[in-house]
């Protein structure tokens, strides 16, 4: 689906509603994977926790990556593409580009301890 910047602040503007979307490149495979549809939580940055799936803007699209950290001004998120050959952290991100938290597919407890203990000593 395509969204402009303009539809990304409207959607911004209706905090704890939620929104459906698709996903439409392999980021985020095995566990996403391209053509499915995900339900985001629209909220704040602060909602948001380290191994969360969340949703932003970048460079006129949205995208959709695992939350590693945030701080006052920014957010670094990382993709599940190609960890088993190269692990890079995405480029920050200001907090204002923050759209929301992936609710489904939710990622349980054992996949996000399965993240942290594979990627503990990388990041």
């Amino acid at each position: 689906m395509n969204y402009s910047y303009k539809h990304f602040l409207i959607l911004k503007s209706r905090a704890n509603k939620t929104m459906n979307t698709r996903i439409v490149s392999d980021s985020m495979s095995p566990w996403i994977q391209t053509g499915a549809y995900i339900k985001v939580k629209i909220c704040p940055l602060e909602e948001a926790k380290p191994w969360d799936v969340v949703l932003f803007w970048r460079k006129d699209k949205f995208i959709c990556h695992i939350l590693k950290e945030k701080n006052l001004s920014t957010f670094r998120t990382f993709p599940l593409r190609d960890l088993e050959h190269f692990i890079t952290l995405d480029a920050p991100s200001h907090r204002s580009n923050f759209l929301g938290v992936v609710m489904q597919p939710q990622f349980g407890f054992l996949q996000k301890f399965l993240l942290k203990l594979r990627f503990r000593k990388v990041f």
